[in-house]
Parts: C-alpha cells; sequence; structure tokens
C-alpha cells in the first residue's frame, strides 16, 4: 500500500518523496468502551486499523523522472534499534495499492526479520532486498508520481 509522506526536503533534493510504501501483514477490528471518570456512555465503538511491515526507500539509488529509472524500496532491518519495522495505520489513510518488482538481480535475504508471521508461507522466511515501485501499472498511479490531476 502507500500512504501520503510526512518528510522535510533533504539537502540537495528538490523535493521530498511524496509516499511511503507498507506491506499489510493483517487487518482488524475491534470495539472499545472508554469507562472514565467523565464517561457517561456504555456503548461500544469500532475502531478499524491495519498492521503493516514498511518499507524504506533506498537513498543510495538515484530515481525518478530525470534519472529514468524506478523508485527502489526494501523492509526496514528489524534488528536496528530505532528502526520502526512494523506499525499500526488507519485503513482511511491508504491512497491505494501499489505494484511492486522484486530486484531479482539484488538477490534475497533471511537478516531483515527472523522467521516470523510477518511473511507469507511461500515466502521461505526470505524477503527480496530491494523492489521497485511500478509507476507505469495503471494511468492513476502514472499520473500520481508524473503530477496532474488523478483521473486527467
Amino acid at each position: 500500500i502507500m500512504v501520503l509522506a510526512n518528510e522535510e526536503s533533504q539537502p540537495g533534493e528538490l523535493a521530498p518523496h511524496p509516499y511511503w510504501y507498507a506491506r499489510i501483514v493483517g487487518i482488524f477490528h475491534v470495539y472499545v468502551r472508554y469507562l472514565g471518570a467523565q464517561s457517561r456512555s456504555r456503548t461500544s465503538q469500532r475502531i478499524d486499523f491495519l498492521w503493516v511491515r514498511w518499507f524504506c526507500r533506498d537513498s543510495n539509488h538515484n530515481s525518478g523522472w530525470a534519472a529514468r529509472r524506478l523508485h527502489r524500496i526494501g523492509f526496514f532491518d528489524a534488528h536496528e534499534v530505532g528502526a520502526e519495522a512494523f506499525g499500526f495505520i488507519d485503513p482511511q489513510h491508504v491512497i491505494r495499492a501499489v505494484h511492486l518488482i522484486p530486484a531479482y538481480s539484488k538477490r534475497y535475504t533471511y537478516s531483515l526479520l527472523p522467521p516470523s508471521i510477518a511473511r507469507q508461507p511461500r515466502d521461505l522466511d526470505a524477503d527480496f532486498n530491494w523492489y521497485y515501485v511500478n509507476q507505469f501499472v495503471d494511468r492513476d498511479m502514472f499520473m500520481r508520481f508524473r503530477g496532474g490531476g488523478v483521473g486527467h
């Protein structure tokens, strides 16, 4: 999936990348009820959320329209201190699904995450090192990256 990024421009960068990317691990909902001192309501409220595994952009890969190369992303290393490899987001923040192309030439790794339920069984506890974001998968995605109105 892709969501709007909340990034500042880096030195030497024209504009920050507009999106963050994640893989959905699980879709959940809970019914919550606030029982604080001021609360008189006994009704429950449904809250939907997504459990996601975050991707990071490859800052060493020159990409975009000027470079004529697709953006490259990979999973955060779950062992790094301070790395937010997993998170929860509101489904309303999701812009759309994204089409990722594994970078087969960059191989795969077992070191980013130990055996986990966060992977599909067919992945055999391995991750590709990098994926390319296919910005040409359809007109909507093309216009999001090129600029202009979606639906043009």
